[in-house]
């Protein structure tokens, strides 16, 4: 029925048909990793050795030359079908060089340039795994309490993250953090922790229901001196700045492709299932409906999904990051977390109907829709945001329209329309 995903540029579709190519491989795995709860390294070596690792890395800098949002997102998707705990992991490492390559477009500074050009050049070799560590227990993005406190030639971070995606093979971390403002309170600021740096600690316990091969461990820093050139200021703390609004739309949005994958996964062994069931006429009867009612649930996430990759792409492409519009990057974000709440809840329902289809094998902890059940609900609670935050930022965006200017929705200010103003005079 529906068409699934697809790349729209030449570089989008070579990185997918090589992720297509290794899910195999990861779908062989997942159940021995997801039994064992540990870092599938051998998908690590797939990635690296087919180039996918370098997906976004520009061309001329050893990678394939991924730009558009959609296409990252269409590579994550498909990674997903072999396994979704391997995809979001490689997420982190691709949408950190998909940041980097469009910060060094956008650079005018040679300096900046350089390091740029010389940090992708490593992640398109794997020598250097890039790992981002914000979540906090507690805390949430704006108000995170690990702390970089000046010393003399720099700073000594202390704190503790969790969920840290791909910390089990990671070689460089890139922190959020608070630092002391000179005039009270705090700044918030981002910082590059190289793993073998003293103090910083990977504590592999990662033992959830789901994602078990994602290595999302938690990263203890104690007394972690970094240089003043590795900790950048990004604004007051506890305040949500609107120029992060697409950072953290960008960010995560192709995570999606993920929990999507995971839904077309679980359909197509439903599906297999029940064409085997028919062909020897033993289905349960209703089987041909609970399939068409995958199929209708499958297009209404890959439509919504298509309809803020298409939003963000379009806002992004010629126009450097700091040109976006507040407003514009308000539209992004409550796109971006419509598609989320629906792709998340769809893919979960699509799940369980693929399992009311399979029946009781799929209650079997070695049938791969019990891990694909699990891996699933995942994405409810990844940030940002958590489901109540996004139905309040959604709710409150929309409600602006026909309130006065200025209604805050969820930390966003959110300017009514100009109709709407002047109907309120």
């Amino acid at each position: 029925m529906a068409t699934r995903l697809a790349a729209h540029t030449p570089e989008g579709e070579r990185a997918a048909v090589i992720a297509e190519r290794i899910a195999p491989f990861l779908a062989e795995r997942a159940a021995r990793y997801d039994r064992e709860a540990t870092f599938p390294t051998e998908n690590l070596d797939d990635a690296r050795d087919s180039g996918l690792l370098g997906a976004c890395v520009p061309k001329e800098l050893g990678g394939l030359g991924v730009e558009l949002m959609r296409d990252l997102t269409v590579v994550v998707n498909r990674l997903a079908h072999g396994d979704a705990g391997t995809a979001i992991a490689l997420h982190m490492q691709l949408a950190r060089e998909w940041y980097f390559a469009r910060r060094l477009r956008e650079s005018r500074s040679a300096q900046e340039r350089e390091h740029l050009a010389a940090t992708l050049r490593s992640m398109a070799d794997g020598s250097l795994i890039a790992c981002g560590a914000t979540s906090e227990a507690g805390a949430d993005h704006d108000h995170v309490r690990t702390e970089a406190t000046p010393v003399p030639g720099g700073y000594r971070i202390n704190g503790k993250k969790i969920f840290v995606t791909l910390s089990a093979a990671a070689t460089d971390f890139y922190l959020r953090l608070r630092v002391p403002d000179p005039s009270g309170g705090y700044q918030m600021a981002s910082a590059h922790v190289p793993r073998d740096t003293p103090g910083l600690t990977v504590v592999a316990e990662w033992d959830a229901l789901g994602m078990r091969t994602s290595g999302s461990n938690d990263v203890v820093l104690e007394d972690v001196f970094v240089p003043t050139a590795a900790v950048s200021p990004r604004g007051p703390w506890g305040v949500r700045q609107p120029s992060a609004m697409i950072g953290r739309t960008v960010s995560n949005l192709a995570l999606q492709g993920a929990y999507l994958g995971c839904a077309e996964a679980a359909r197509d062994l439903a599906v297999r299932h029940a064409s085997r069931a028919l062909g020897r006429d033993a289905a349960a009867p209703g089987t041909v409906h609970a399939v068409g009612e995958m199929e209708v649930k499958l297009a209404t996430a890959r439509s919504v999904l298509d309809c803020a990759l298409t939003a963000t792409d379009e806002a992004l492409t010629g126009r450097a990051t700091a040109d976006v519009p507040h407003d514009q990057g308000l539209e992004l974000m409550v796109a971006f977390q419509a598609a989320k709440t629906h792709v998340t809840r769809v893919a979960q329902e699509i799940v369980h109907d693929a399992m009311t289809l399979v029946g009781g094998a799929a209650y079997l902890s070695a049938h791969p829709l019990a891990r694909i059940s699990r891996d699933v609900r995942a994405g409810t609670f990844m940030q940002p945001h958590a489901p109540l935050e996004a139905l309040d930022l959604i709710g409150r965006t929309a409600v602006a329209e026909f309130s006065a200017p200025d209604v805050a929705a969820n930390g966003h200010t959110v300017a009514a329309p100009r109709e709407a103003q002047t109907a309120l005079r």
